[in-house]
């Protein structure tokens, strides 16, 4: 079975690209500044990472630069690949303006509060407790 193509970007997929907007850089430049980036809050394991470099040299959103024999990979955004990566950062702008102007909307000292009864028992608790049960028993 043939693999769709990337419509939506992961966190992982997004930061990869991002790192390869304004330089080339190898896979270990690529989870250095991922890593550095996002403070460590979005691991890029080697398995993932070449994972993902495969996938983006499939679908043509990167290529390899020439490397002198015995030097690390290297690889840079095509220009599908820069499009693709300016595409999902519109989009995520778009995503925090609607979010923005939701939380302007609400009356001073007024929180978002959309909670229902079946978003309750998946609350996180003030302080620690007992786990809700998921499975209703």
């Amino acid at each position: 079975m043939a693999k769709k193509p990337l419509e939506v970007l992961t966190e992982s997929m997004f930061y990869l690209l991002m790192a390869l907007d304004r330089e080339e850089r190898c896979g270990a430049e690529i989870a250095a500044y991922i890593d550095r980036k996002t403070r460590g809050r979005v691991a890029m394991g080697p398995g993932t990472l070449y994972a993902l470099l495969g996938r983006f040299l499939e679908e043509k959103l990167i290529e390899e630069t020439d490397s002198a024999p015995g030097r690390r990979r290297s690889y840079r955004l095509t220009e599908r690949g820069r499009q693709m990566y300016r595409q999902e950062l519109d989009r995520l702008r778009a995503c925090v303006a609607d979010a923005e102007s939701e939380m302007r909307a609400l009356p001073a000292g007024e929180e978002a509060s959309h909670e229902t009864e079946d978003t309750a028992a998946l609350s996180v608790p003030d302080r620690p407790g007992p786990a809700p049960d998921l499975a209703g028993g």
